[in-house]
């Protein structure tokens, strides 16, 4: 039994990490125009001039107007985005996002396999 739960704690801390990691996201770190963010159709970060941070899921344009997409639980949300106030705008790195996402969960395994590997009664 108590090796079941050294196991079971283990296993739910590994599970407790790779779930945290799963809503990291990454930026680039050089800004993109709004145009190029609209291309790229994934999640945008626009930093405004007055110091404000907006996330979107993605960026539109209609006509001659850019709306952001938010995601809420009553479903996405069109919120329209004032071109003059716009400081900078990010867009995700989709492969170092990944890279964080993975990046816990393996060197839990790897400490997990090294630590089962171990004997501290010394060598038999």
């Amino acid at each position: 039994m108590k090796t079941i739960r050294i196991y079971f704690k283990t296993s739910c801390f590994m599970l407790l990490v790779l779930t945290l990691t799963q809503s990291c996201v990454v930026y680039r770190q050089s800004p993109v125009s709004l145009e190029q963010a609209v291309q790229e159709e994934t999640r945008t970060r626009i930093l405004m001039k007055d110091g404000k941070v907006e996330k979107f899921k993605r960026i539109t344009q209609e006509d001659e107007q850019y709306n952001g997409i938010r995601m809420t639980g009553k479903g996405p949300v069109t919120v329209p985005i004032d071109i003059n106030s716009i400081d900078e705008i990010r867009v995700k790195n989709k492969g170092a996002s990944i890279f964080v996402t993975i990046l816990p969960f393996a060197a839990l395994t790897a400490l997990a396999i090294a630590g089962s590997n171990m004997s501290f009664g010394g060598f038999y």
